[in-house]
């Protein structure tokens, strides 16, 4: 039996994306790796790396990973070793719709039950695309690892 890969599919077929982030996210990884010198700057982070559930029963363990185990992350601030500091999400207008609030309430929820403190950024509040000043774009960053540090 062949595997699903290599299955055809009409005109089907994988290909590869011209950039793995948005302009915006680029703008913001950059930004970040500028200010967390010490530190390192993971992108689209999968949440399923990050989070395990414990204490409950199997079944009970399972739904609530079901829950954030497909979600992903728009950057992750780790320290030398790796271990988690802050969580940054870019929100659009599209976070504004009560199923998307919804979902980044989710992801926040079992962020802070973690212990991982989240930033959640307007895009609307960073420089347009090709008018770009870093020093904007840092002082949003910072302002944000600030309040989530406290």
């Amino acid at each position: 039996m062949p595997d699903i890969i290599s299955m055809p599919t009409n005109r089907a077929r994988f290909c590869i994306k011209k950039y793995t982030l948005t302009p915006r996210e680029r703008v913001m990884f950059f930004s970040l790796k500028l200010i967390c010198k010490n530190q390192h700057v993971l992108a689209q982070y999968p949440m399923s790396q990050l989070l395990e559930v414990k204490g409950g029963t199997d079944n009970q363990n399972l739904w609530r990973w079901r829950k954030v185990s497909q979600k992903v992350l728009d950057f992750l601030i780790v320290d030398k070793d790796f271990k988690p500091l802050l969580a940054i999400e870019l929100d659009d207008y599209r976070h504004q719709l009560p199923n998307r609030k919804a979902a980044d309430a989710k992801k926040d929820a079992a962020l802070r039950e973690a212990g991982i403190p989240i930033a959640r950024i307007l895009v609307a509040d960073l420089p347009q695309y090709g008018k770009y000043s870093f020093q904007l774009c840092q002082d949003k960053v910072q302002q944000a690892m600030l309040k989530a540090a406290s």
